[in-house]
């Protein structure tokens, strides 16, 4: 999978495994970005490019994700979302707003972030 902030992200020595299983017209993406020393997000929205595009307009698909702030050695939860025949995926934090680089959590060394969403195709 592909992760963003706005546009891809340079994932110099961080990482990114991902997975996703089609059943039927249902599909789950299960991803985890390890930031690295070197990865360098370029602004904007934090989220992830879809495997397969999601087929159904007007609907709204809720996921989770989690952020591992390695620093505090503390998590911080929100939900993902898909929104209609969207071919990528956002990070909501609570109260509507979205996660970027800087926040929730400030994004460093180490810091993991996890995603899981079942959506339709």
């Amino acid at each position: 999978p592909v992760w963003k902030a706005g546009t891809a992200i340079t994932l110099g020595n961080g990482s990114v495994l991902g997975r996703y299983a089609i059943k039927g017209d249902q599909i789950t993406v299960v991803s985890k970005l390890v930031v690295g020393s070197t990865t360098s997000f370029p602004g904007g929205t934090l989220g992830m490019d879809l495997p397969v595009v999601s087929g159904v307009s007007g609907a709204q698909y809720l996921g989770n994700w989690r952020i591992f702030d390695s620093s505090a050695s503390a998590f911080t939860f929100g939900q993902s979302e898909i929104d209609g025949n969207a071919s990528s995926l956002t990070l909501q934090v609570s109260g509507g707003t979205f996660a970027t680089q800087a926040s929730p959590v400030p994004l460093a060394d180490g810091d993991v972030v996890s995603v899981q969403i079942t959506y339709n195709r």
